[in-house]
């Protein structure tokens, strides 16, 4: 069983990798062409830690810090493609740093902000993303200000999310 369920993760990750690498590279392929070499460089930096991660997933656990450190990268990445005009806020608690996790665990949610949520918005949009403790529980937060969903969409959770409570 437990190979059948890392055999699921791969093929998730290999359906959703090559959307985002595309995307990327694509911003990375306009970015030189109108002369923003540091932005490109930069981009590809932060593409290729999300690119080791993902290859690196195996173990499938993880430290929250780590998590973060990848969800910051993604949405640097994200927020580039739509030429900075998101603000973005990844926070972590101190304490929470060494907290174990499931591997790409978050990032579907994320992704869900900016790709669905703030891809629609011309400008004033943001994402944040707190790591916190309270009353003995790990509290992560995911707070943008999207277009939200409709009824139907909420009820009806996308493949990500899908994927992420099957891991769970």
């Amino acid at each position: 069983e437990v190979w059948q369920k890392n055999a699921q993760i791969q093929e998730l990750q290999a359906k959703i990798n090559p959307h985002f690498l595309y995307n990327i590279l694509d911003c990375v392929s306009w970015m030189i062409r109108m002369g923003r070499n540091d932005d490109a460089a930069e981009m590809v930096v932060k593409l290729s830690r999300i690119m080791r991660n993902s290859l690196n997933q195996v173990r499938q656990m993880t430290t929250l810090e780590k998590e973060f450190l990848l969800l910051q990268d993604y949405l640097f990445l994200q927020n580039m493609r739509y030429d900075n005009q998101f603000e973005i806020r990844v926070t972590l608690e101190e304490s929470l740093k060494e907290v174990a996790i499931l591997g790409l665990l978050l990032q579907p949610f994320v992704e869900n902000a900016m790709v669905h949520g703030l891809s629609q918005r011309q400008e004033g949009g943001y994402v944040h993303v707190t790591g916190t403790k309270e009353e003995g529980w790990i509290v992560i937060v995911i707070e943008d200000n999207g277009c939200g969903m409709d009824e139907k969409t909420r009820n009806a959770p996308g493949y990500g999310i899908r994927n992420v409570k099957k891991r769970l």
